[in-house]
């Protein structure tokens, strides 16, 4: 077993509750830092898998962690005592190169860790790539590392490569869950001709940003919108790791929470072009008489109806409430025109409504109200890391934005079911990377409910779905 401090607690009002409440001086960030250095692990090691670095030029986001898996030269010495370690690196900050993105299987390190458990939420939430698929490894976050001079001698030798081959996953087998004509699809309401022509603009675009300048918006993320089966993975190409499709890994999780009795719920909130194709359009547009713009999207929803798998689709109301009145009452779009088109608190609180309606329905939640529960401090209610919480949410960026406020989406939940509510966030991550975070830091045996945060249009990032132990 890894080194597993008792420390967890030290998250707590560094990153979350100081932006709801008052954020920390600077002294208090200086005695945090020096907490970190008292706990620090120092080791020397090789390294052995690594993962893959996107070009910090062309990544969604200015910053960037890399899962790197170590070798320590004598584990049984040191504090770990364990032969092999996964550690998180900056692979690109601010998309300034770093030297850990340069590692490769053989380097020799000398580093100081902590245990990733230590480390504040707001790093935690930041992009990460990770190609080690390996949840039993001791994780752990390095402080400092130096490149030591190579070793002559190969590392690993023939047991680091059987257990490489051990641990990685095999090709995925072939999809049973969808076949290629989608039966359920005649369920889904046709398109109606204005909607086929608003679609056929979106197409034109190819996916580029659109911007309205009339009302100051920017579209993107809309290709879902007029792609027909998006769900379903082009072929893989050489070399690389088969695809694996989402519904595979939405049904594979799905199971495995029944499995272990949890409830999972889906939610898919759609991006702005999906509430405003007729200013990405520039065509008139009435959702009350021309519909829904998503038709394939609808099309996924009954391939997740075919395999048994709950979810919360918060379209209609968004679609219904898409303009509201503001606190100087002004009417105002509930998403914003920036370029991210993340939504509106008001967009927040539309959907946290619609995922507490539908987390009242599950079994889990009856059984949760007929017990006696203890009133909360406001500082234990909104707290990210809640420990023995009912209720686990997982997603991107979107759960927290806007970021230090008890308008985004996590909080807004948090309020309307008056209860704390975990939650693992990473930007870009809700495919996988919040699964994995999940995975590593180990389920709550408290939790009973995992909602799961999906944005429509990532259903099309093929690349970043996999399969993920509960």
């Amino acid at each position: 077993m890894g080194f597993r401090p008792s420390a967890r607690p030290l998250i707590i009002g560094i990153g979350w509750v100081g932006c709801f409440l008052t954020y920390p001086s600077m002294s208090y960030a200086q005695r945090f830092d020096d907490a970190l250095a008292e706990s620090a692990i120092e080791l020397t090691c090789a390294v052995g898998r690594t993962s893959q670095i996107p070009n910090p030029r062309e990544a969604p986001y200015e910053d960037c962690i890399t899962y790197i898996e170590l070798l320590p030269d004598a584990p049984s010495r040191s504090r770990i005592n364990s032969p092999q370690l996964l550690v998180a690196f900056w692979a690109f900050r601010k998309r300034l190169t770093l030297p850990a993105s340069s590692y490769k299987r053989g380097d020799r390190l000398r580093v100081s860790l902590v245990p990733i458990e230590l480390l504040d939420k707001k790093t935690l939430s930041t992009m990460q790539v990770d190609d080690v698929h390996d949840f039993e490894l001791p994780v752990f976050w390095s402080l400092n590392a130096e490149r030591l001079p190579s070793d002559p001698v190969p590392v690993g030798g023939k047991d680091t490569g059987s257990r490489h081959a051990r641990n990685t996953p095999s090709p995925p087998p072939k999809s049973q869950i969808h076949p290629k004509a989608d039966p359920s699809a005649a369920a889904v309401k046709p398109a109606t001709r204005n909607v086929k022509r608003i679609l056929n603009v979106l197409r034109a675009h190819e996916g580029q940003y659109i911007t309205n300048a009339a009302s100051d918006f920017v579209f993107s993320g809309y290709r879902y919108l007029y792609t027909s089966h998006f769900w379903e993975p082009p072929v893989t190409p050489p070399g690389q790791r088969p695809f694996t499709p989402p519904l595979e890994a939405i049904g594979d999780y799905d199971r495995q929470c029944k499995n272990l009795g949890i409830e999972l719920i889906m939610v898919f909130p759609p991006r702005s072009a999906a509430i405003y194709p007729g200013l990405a359009t520039n065509a008139p547009y009435d959702p009350a008489t021309d519909g829904r713009i998503d038709v394939y999207f609808q099309q996924f929803l009954t391939q997740l109806d075919a395999i048994g798998v709950r979810y919360v689709d918060p379209t209609r109301r968004l679609l219904a409430e898409r303009y509201v009145k503001d606190n100087s009452g002004h009417i105002v779009p509930i998403y914003e025109k920036h370029k991210d088109s993340h939504w509106r608190p008001e967009a927040a609180h539309i959907i946290a409504e619609e995922v507490a309606h539908s987390i009242r329905k599950t079994d889990a939640w009856r059984g949760h109200m007929k017990s006696e529960t203890t009133p909360l401090h406001i500082s234990e209610l909104y707290d990210v890391n809640a420990q023995g919480s009912l209720i686990q949410l997982l997603g991107d960026s979107f759960l927290e934005y806007p970021v230090g406020t008890r308008d985004s989406l996590w909080a807004q939940m948090v309020t309307e079911l008056d209860m704390p509510i975990n939650a693992i966030s990473i930007g870009a991550g809700a495919a996988s990377m919040s699964r994995r975070a999940l995975a590593r830091t180990r389920l709550a045996p408290e939790t009973k409910i995992i909602v799961w945060e999906v944005i429509s249009n990532v259903l099309m990032n093929h690349s970043r779905w996999e399969k993920i132990p509960v």
